[in-house]
Protein backbone atom coordinates (compact mmCIF):
# COMPACT_ATOMS: atom_id res chain seq x y z
CA UNK A 1 0.00 0.00 0.00
CA UNK A 2 1.51 3.19 -1.08
CA UNK A 3 2.05 5.78 1.52
CA UNK A 4 -0.51 8.58 -0.25
CA UNK A 5 -3.24 6.54 0.20
CA UNK A 6 -3.25 6.96 3.86
CA UNK A 7 -4.58 10.49 5.76
CA UNK A 8 -2.32 13.47 6.14
CA UNK A 9 -2.09 13.48 9.66
CA UNK A 10 -0.51 9.77 9.08
CA UNK A 11 3.44 10.70 9.96
CA UNK A 12 6.29 8.05 8.54
CA UNK A 13 5.72 6.06 11.95
CA UNK A 14 2.04 5.52 11.50
CA UNK A 15 2.17 4.24 8.20
CA UNK A 16 4.98 1.59 9.67
CA UNK A 17 2.41 0.41 12.28
CA UNK A 18 -0.33 -0.12 9.89
CA UNK A 19 1.53 -1.79 7.27
CA UNK A 20 3.20 -4.12 9.88
CA UNK A 21 -0.48 -4.60 11.48
CA UNK A 22 -1.86 -5.79 7.81
CA UNK A 23 1.70 -8.01 7.06
CA UNK A 24 0.29 -9.77 10.63
CA UNK A 25 -2.82 -10.21 9.91
CA UNK A 26 -2.17 -11.58 5.93
CA UNK A 27 0.44 -14.12 8.15
CA UNK A 28 -2.79 -15.04 10.32
CA UNK A 29 -5.12 -15.97 7.36
CA UNK A 30 -1.95 -17.81 4.66
CA UNK A 31 -1.20 -19.60 8.30
CA UNK A 32 -5.23 -21.06 8.81
CA UNK A 33 -5.57 -21.47 4.93
CA UNK A 34 -5.14 -25.19 5.35
CA UNK A 35 -7.47 -26.00 8.10
CA UNK A 36 -11.22 -26.39 7.22
CA UNK A 37 -13.88 -23.46 7.69
CA UNK A 38 -15.82 -25.78 9.98
CA UNK A 39 -12.89 -25.38 12.96
CA UNK A 40 -13.32 -22.52 14.82
CA UNK A 41 -9.70 -22.04 15.17
CA UNK A 42 -9.57 -20.45 12.14
CA UNK A 43 -13.15 -18.55 12.68
CA UNK A 44 -11.55 -17.06 15.73
CA UNK A 45 -8.20 -15.97 14.47
CA UNK A 46 -9.40 -14.69 11.55
CA UNK A 47 -12.03 -12.55 13.16
CA UNK A 48 -9.63 -11.04 15.50
CA UNK A 49 -7.00 -10.42 12.67
CA UNK A 50 -10.10 -8.02 11.14
CA UNK A 51 -10.38 -6.64 14.52
CA UNK A 52 -7.04 -6.01 14.89
CA UNK A 53 -6.81 -4.07 11.77
CA UNK A 54 -9.78 -1.49 12.99
CA UNK A 55 -8.03 -1.25 16.27
CA UNK A 56 -4.65 -0.49 14.92
CA UNK A 57 -6.93 2.81 12.44
CA UNK A 58 -8.60 3.94 15.82
CA UNK A 59 -4.99 3.99 17.55
CA UNK A 60 -3.24 5.88 14.66
CA UNK A 61 -6.11 8.19 14.70
CA UNK A 62 -5.14 9.96 18.05
CA UNK A 63 -7.10 7.74 20.69
CA UNK A 64 -4.30 6.25 22.14
CA UNK A 65 -6.08 6.83 25.90
CA UNK A 66 -5.53 3.58 27.93
CA UNK A 67 -8.79 1.91 26.65
CA UNK A 68 -7.62 1.61 23.27
CA UNK A 69 -3.86 1.04 24.40
CA UNK A 70 -5.66 -2.17 26.26
CA UNK A 71 -7.95 -3.22 23.38
CA UNK A 72 -5.06 -3.82 21.54
CA UNK A 73 -2.72 -5.27 24.35
CA UNK A 74 -6.06 -7.60 24.07
CA UNK A 75 -5.94 -8.47 20.89
CA UNK A 76 -2.29 -9.93 20.58
CA UNK A 77 -3.20 -11.41 24.01
CA UNK A 78 -6.09 -13.29 22.48
CA UNK A 79 -4.28 -13.82 18.55
CA UNK A 80 -1.16 -15.28 21.47
CA UNK A 81 -3.68 -17.75 22.92
CA UNK A 82 -5.50 -18.85 20.13
CA UNK A 83 -1.60 -19.52 17.87
CA UNK A 84 -0.07 -21.29 20.95
CA UNK A 85 -3.91 -23.78 21.05
CA UNK A 86 -2.93 -24.13 17.53
CA UNK A 87 0.78 -25.25 17.57
CA UNK A 88 0.28 -27.12 20.51
CA UNK A 89 -2.32 -29.49 18.58
CA UNK A 90 -0.10 -29.95 15.62
CA UNK A 91 -2.95 -27.82 13.56
CA UNK A 92 -0.85 -25.09 12.58
CA UNK A 93 3.23 -24.98 11.51
CA UNK A 94 4.89 -24.26 15.11
CA UNK A 95 7.49 -22.25 13.30
CA UNK A 96 5.30 -20.09 11.44
CA UNK A 97 3.19 -19.32 14.58
CA UNK A 98 6.63 -18.92 16.67
CA UNK A 99 7.41 -16.10 13.72
CA UNK A 100 4.46 -14.71 14.08
CA UNK A 101 4.31 -14.55 17.90
CA UNK A 102 7.71 -12.74 18.00
CA UNK A 103 6.72 -10.13 15.49
CA UNK A 104 3.44 -9.72 17.76
CA UNK A 105 5.92 -9.00 20.61
CA UNK A 106 8.33 -6.11 19.03
CA UNK A 107 5.24 -4.54 17.71
CA UNK A 108 3.87 -4.31 20.97
CA UNK A 109 7.01 -2.57 22.73
CA UNK A 110 7.31 -0.06 19.37
CA UNK A 111 3.52 0.95 20.49
CA UNK A 112 4.13 1.12 24.51
CA UNK A 113 7.65 3.05 23.55
CA UNK A 114 5.95 5.07 21.37
CA UNK A 115 2.35 5.82 22.83
CA UNK A 116 3.06 9.21 24.15
CA UNK A 117 3.56 10.68 20.36
CA UNK A 118 -0.06 10.01 19.50
CA UNK A 119 -1.77 11.74 22.75
CA UNK A 120 -4.39 14.58 20.75
CA UNK A 121 -3.03 18.57 21.03
CA UNK A 122 -5.90 19.94 23.32
CA UNK A 123 -5.47 20.85 26.98
CA UNK A 124 -7.82 18.80 27.95
CA UNK A 125 -6.14 15.36 27.40
CA UNK A 126 -3.13 16.32 28.23
CA UNK A 127 -3.66 17.13 31.45
CA UNK A 128 -6.37 14.74 31.84
CA UNK A 129 -3.80 11.60 31.28
CA UNK A 130 -0.92 13.46 32.81
CA UNK A 131 -3.05 13.10 36.21
CA UNK A 132 -4.42 9.68 35.40
CA UNK A 133 -0.50 8.44 34.94
CA UNK A 134 0.15 9.85 38.60
CA UNK A 135 -2.56 8.09 39.87
CA UNK A 136 -1.17 5.00 38.87
CA UNK A 137 2.74 5.34 40.05
CA UNK A 138 3.12 1.97 42.63
CA UNK A 139 3.72 3.63 46.34
CA UNK A 140 6.03 2.64 48.24
CA UNK A 141 4.83 -0.25 50.60
CA UNK A 142 4.91 1.22 53.70
CA UNK A 143 2.56 4.35 52.94
CA UNK A 144 -0.03 1.37 52.72
CA UNK A 145 -0.16 1.04 56.42
CA UNK A 146 -2.30 3.24 58.42
CA UNK A 147 -2.04 4.53 62.17
CA UNK A 148 1.25 3.14 64.06
CA UNK A 149 0.61 -0.17 65.13
CA UNK A 150 -2.38 -0.79 62.42
CA UNK A 151 -2.13 -2.40 59.20
CA UNK A 152 -5.15 -0.24 57.15
CA UNK A 153 -6.39 -2.28 53.50
CA UNK A 154 -8.73 0.59 52.92
CA UNK A 155 -5.91 2.44 52.53
CA UNK A 156 -4.53 1.16 49.76
CA UNK A 157 -5.16 3.15 46.39
CA UNK A 158 -8.27 0.82 44.53
CA UNK A 159 -5.57 1.45 41.51
CA UNK A 160 -3.38 -1.37 43.27
CA UNK A 161 -5.72 -3.19 43.83
CA UNK A 162 -6.82 -3.17 40.08
CA UNK A 163 -3.42 -4.23 39.22
CA UNK A 164 -2.79 -7.19 41.33
CA UNK A 165 -6.30 -7.84 40.05
CA UNK A 166 -4.99 -7.98 36.73
CA UNK A 167 -1.59 -9.83 37.29
CA UNK A 168 -3.71 -12.59 38.64
CA UNK A 169 -5.46 -12.86 35.49
CA UNK A 170 -2.85 -13.01 33.50
CA UNK A 171 -1.22 -15.57 35.49
CA UNK A 172 -4.33 -17.30 35.26
CA UNK A 173 -3.90 -17.77 31.11
CA UNK A 174 -0.26 -18.80 31.33
CA UNK A 175 -1.41 -21.45 33.75
CA UNK A 176 -4.39 -22.39 31.15
CA UNK A 177 -1.85 -22.20 28.13
CA UNK A 178 0.31 -24.75 29.95
CA UNK A 179 -2.80 -27.01 31.47
CA UNK A 180 -4.24 -27.47 27.69
CA UNK A 181 -0.78 -28.72 26.63
CA UNK A 182 -0.73 -31.25 29.08
CA UNK A 183 -3.96 -32.41 28.75
CA UNK A 184 -3.22 -32.67 24.34
CA UNK A 185 0.16 -34.18 25.18
CA UNK A 186 -1.72 -36.98 27.47
CA UNK A 187 -5.02 -37.23 24.56
CA UNK A 188 -1.92 -38.03 22.08
CA UNK A 189 0.06 -40.63 23.84
CA UNK A 190 -2.91 -42.84 24.97
CA UNK A 191 -5.30 -42.15 22.10
CA UNK A 192 -8.48 -42.32 24.07
CA UNK A 193 -8.70 -41.30 27.72
CA UNK A 194 -11.37 -40.42 30.32
CA UNK A 195 -11.26 -37.15 32.88
CA UNK A 196 -9.35 -39.95 35.69
CA UNK A 197 -6.72 -40.82 33.45
CA UNK A 198 -6.07 -37.05 33.15
CA UNK A 199 -6.25 -36.40 36.48
CA UNK A 200 -4.19 -38.91 37.45
CA UNK A 201 -1.75 -37.71 35.72
CA UNK A 202 -1.80 -33.62 36.07
CA UNK A 203 -1.11 -32.50 40.12
CA UNK A 204 -2.20 -29.66 41.68
CA UNK A 205 -5.94 -30.06 39.31
CA UNK A 206 -9.46 -31.02 40.02
CA UNK A 207 -11.46 -33.14 37.92
CA UNK A 208 -14.01 -30.12 37.66
CA UNK A 209 -11.21 -27.94 36.22
CA UNK A 210 -9.95 -30.86 33.96
CA UNK A 211 -13.78 -31.27 32.56
CA UNK A 212 -13.87 -27.31 31.66
CA UNK A 213 -10.86 -27.45 29.96
CA UNK A 214 -11.59 -30.33 27.81
CA UNK A 215 -15.17 -28.62 27.24
CA UNK A 216 -13.24 -25.24 26.04
CA UNK A 217 -11.03 -27.97 23.61
CA UNK A 218 -14.13 -29.74 22.23
CA UNK A 219 -15.74 -26.40 21.18
CA UNK A 220 -12.61 -25.41 19.25
CA UNK A 221 -12.62 -28.55 17.52
CA UNK A 222 -9.39 -29.47 18.95
CA UNK A 223 -10.39 -32.92 20.43
CA UNK A 224 -13.21 -35.07 20.06
CA UNK A 225 -16.04 -36.29 22.98
CA UNK A 226 -17.27 -40.17 22.85
CA UNK A 227 -20.19 -41.33 25.36
CA UNK A 228 -21.92 -39.60 28.34
CA UNK A 229 -20.96 -38.11 32.03
CA UNK A 230 -18.24 -40.56 33.64
CA UNK A 231 -17.90 -43.09 30.55
CA UNK A 232 -17.13 -40.13 28.13
CA UNK A 233 -14.13 -40.47 26.26
CA UNK A 234 -11.61 -37.98 24.48
CA UNK A 235 -9.32 -37.94 21.86
CA UNK A 236 -8.04 -36.24 18.97
CA UNK A 237 -9.83 -35.69 16.20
Amino acid sequence: MDTEVFPKNYNSFKVFLFKKVERIVLALYLSTNHLSDRISLKTNIRSIADVLIKDIIIFNSGHSDSGVSSKLTQDFLEIKTLLLLGASSNMMNQNNVQIILDEISRLNKEIENHKDNFIGDTDFKKSFFVVESRQKLPEPADSYKGHKGQDSDTDKPKDIKHTEDVYKGQKENVELNNRNEEIMKIIKDNEKVTIKDISSKIKNCSEKTIQRELIKMVSLNLIKKEGERRWSTYSII
